[in-house]
């Protein structure tokens, strides 16, 4: 079992250096020194094997790419070609047996808006789990600090912004809860 990660405070990027860029992000991974070469082959290494996993044809070389770039993913997981899964902070992502992820799926982990905007909106990576069951609909999106319930289902297109209880069918920009998830076809709702 692995520790849960803590939602953390991040930093403003400018953009407008890449040495400030590259020695900010290397602290905020908890690189130091020379230590910030390798955060740099660890971003490029983390970088290529997410595209790869993004389209391969088979689902199990999907999962086992997004496994060694440090996504918490149990075996059993479906995950759909061009899923998105946080590029920078790959370790906030949790994923639990017999979720399915459809295609075109993001799960994002971090926030970090322009400059422009500190303290109108926060820069903060937040853990992300997706619970045993679950089921993200194809081009739906997941918010950094949101964990999706045991056997919950998230209709297509849908942008979750909070906690969705187990077993429930949420949809919508923001996602809202419209009905239980029924466990025999003769279930009401």
């Amino acid at each position: 079992m692995t520790k849960t990660k803590k939602r953390k405070k991040l930093g403003y990027n400018s953009g407008k250096n890449i040495v400030k860029f590259v020695s900010r992000s290397s602290k905020e991974h908890g690189y130091k020194g020379l230590g910030v070469l390798f955060y740099i082959f660890k971003r490029l290494f983390n970088y290529f094997f997410h595209l790869i996993a993004q389209f391969m044809p088979y689902n199990g070389m999907r999962v086992f790419f997004h496994k060694i770039r440090g996504v918490n993913i149990s075996s059993d997981v479906q995950i759909g070609a061009n899923v998105w899964i946080d590029e920078a902070f790959p370790d906030y992502v949790s994923i639990k047996g017999n979720a399915s992820l459809s295609i075109g799926c993001k799960i994002i982990a971090h926030s970090v808006p322009h400059p422009f905007h500190e303290g109108r909106l926060p820069s903060y990576v937040a853990p992300v789990i997706i619970n045993e069951g679950a089921l993200i609909g194809m081009y739906s999106i997941v918010l950094p600090g949101v964990t999706i319930g045991k056997g919950s289902i998230i209709s297509a297109g849908s942008v979750v912004t909070s906690d969705v209880y187990p077993f429930t069918i949420v949809r919508g920009n923001p996602a809202e809860l419209i009905s239980k998830v029924r466990m025999r076809p003769d279930d009401e709702n």
